[in-house]
């Protein structure tokens, strides 16, 4: 139990600690996405043990499906914008992915090198 007490209040605290980084500083970056950053360092640098949040993570992220339902529900609310916008959007869906594609290949040839 007390294992996971501290995992939960080290990602809170990282949660948080982004949070107020991007208010006071006025990024337009989600705060949870900076805490994460924020917690990556702290594993890399080993400020933090893995194990000390792998019992809350783990569970966490069996369940990360569930914290995309109210981004896609928020989507419907502008369906009409995004049925006059749909080709726009295919394109540059299918422009940005070849682009990701490509680096992503050169990158590959230049690291196997």
């Amino acid at each position: 139990m007390l294992q996971i007490l501290k995992g939960i209040t080290w990602i809170m605290i990282f949660y948080l600690a982004g949070e107020a980084f991007t208010y006071y500083l006025a990024l337009p970056i989600p705060g949870n996405v900076v805490g994460m950053v924020f917690l990556f360092g702290a594993l890399q640098s080993k400020i933090i043990q893995s194990k000390d949040i792998e019992i809350v993570a783990i569970p966490l992220v069996a369940l990360l499906n569930l914290f995309f339902v109210p981004a896609g529900v928020g989507i419907l609310a502008y369906e009409q914008l995004l049925i006059e916008n749909l080709p726009i959007i295919l394109i540059s869906s299918l422009i940005s992915t070849l682009l990701v594609m490509w680096v992503a290949a050169k990158v590959f040839l230049i690291i196997k090198k």
